[in-house]
C-alpha cells in the first residue's frame, strides 16, 4: 500500500502529510507530491530532496503554508518568486530565505506588510531603513525592538500605532 502510486496520490490530496508514510519511490513521485504539498505544504519535509528542488512541488508548498520553505533546496530559497510567496503567505518565512533575499527590500516588504515581526530576519541593513521600519512597526507595534538603534531613538516612529 505504501508503494500503490493511487494510494499514495489519494492520501495526500486529502491529507497531505501523508506523504511521510509513503515509500521512497512515492516521496520521489511529482504528481504525490503536489497533491501532498497543495494540501499541507509542510508535506515538503517528507519529499525527496530532487523535489524539494522543484519549483512546481515547492511554489505549491510555499503557497499553502510560507513556513515550508524551510525545507525547500538552498536554490530555491534564493528564488525570488518561490521567497515572494512564501512571505507574502507567512512572513516569518524570510527567516528560511537566501540572505541576498533577506536583504531584498522588495522582499522584506512583503514580509513585513504580512507580519511586521517578520523585520527581525530582514538583512541588518534594512533593520535602519526608515520606510521599511515604519511600515513594519505600523503593522505591529512591537517590531519597533527589531528596528536599528537609531530608528528606536527616532519619536515619529515610537509613535506609530500598531495594529
Amino acid at each position: 500500500m505504501q508503494s500503490d502510486r493511487d494510494v499514495a496520490l489519494a492520501a495526500g490530496k486529502q491529507n497531505g502529510y501523508a506523504i511521510r508514510y509513503a515509500s521512497k519511490d512515492m516521496r520521489n513521485e511529482l504528481a504525490v507530491a503536489l497533491a501532498a504539498c497543495a494540501q499541507n505544504g509542510i508535506a515538503l519535509h517528507y519529499c525527496s530532496s530532487a523535489l524539494q528542488n522543484n519549483a512546481d512541488v515547492v511554489s505549491a508548498a510555499v503557497a499553502q503554508n510560507g513556513w515550508a520553505l524551510q525545507f525547500a533546496s538552498a536554490k530555491l530559497r534564493d528564488n525570488l518568486d518561490i521567497v515572494k510567496a512564501a512571505v507574502q503567505q507567512n512572513g516569518d518565512a524570510l527567516s528560511h530565505a537566501s540572505d541576498a533575499l533577506k536583504g531584498s527590500k522588495v522582499i522584506a516588504k512583503l514580509a513585513v506588510a504580512q507580519n511586521g515581526d517578520s523585520l527581525q530576519f530582514a538583512a541588518e541593513k534594512l533593520r535602519g531603513d526608515r520606510e521599511l521600519c515604519q511600515a513594519a512597526v505600523k503593522k505591529c507595534g512591537t517590531a519597533l525592538r527589531h528596528t536599528a538603534a537609531p530608528q528606536r531613538d527616532d519619536k515619529a516612529l515610537v509613535l506609530v500605532r500598531g495594529t
